[in-house]
């Protein structure tokens, strides 16, 4: 039960990295860090299916490394949780910073 909450509290976060991310590259005041992502961050419909698939991918691995440990996949996805978490607080922080 907990590691589908901490599941879908990844999946919101990453969810609103995507929008921030789009948002602020779409107004022009910034740019995606990543630079596997920065290619494709002026075509929404490429960088969003890329990022989406790539969060999926971490998932899965995450699922797929602790198959029959519980308590070492609730600490990985605390682990997403929390990255994914300070990514959407910096992407915040910036959105302030340039109104």
């Amino acid at each position: 039960m907990l590691a589908t909450l901490l599941l879908v509290t990844y999946a919101m976060l990453a969810g609103a990295d995507l929008g921030m991310t789009m948002a602020c590259v779409g107004a022009g005041s910034c740019r995606e860090v990543n630079p596997l992502l920065r290619p494709l961050q002026t075509h929404s419909g490429w960088y969003g299916a890329t990022k989406a698939g790539l969060n999926t991918g971490v998932v899965m691995g995450v699922y797929r490394a602790t198959r029959g440990k519980p308590r070492q996949r609730v600490v990985a996805l605390v682990a997403l949780v929390a990255a994914q978490a300070v990514i959407v607080g910096l992407n915040t922080h910036r959105l302030k910073e340039r109104r």
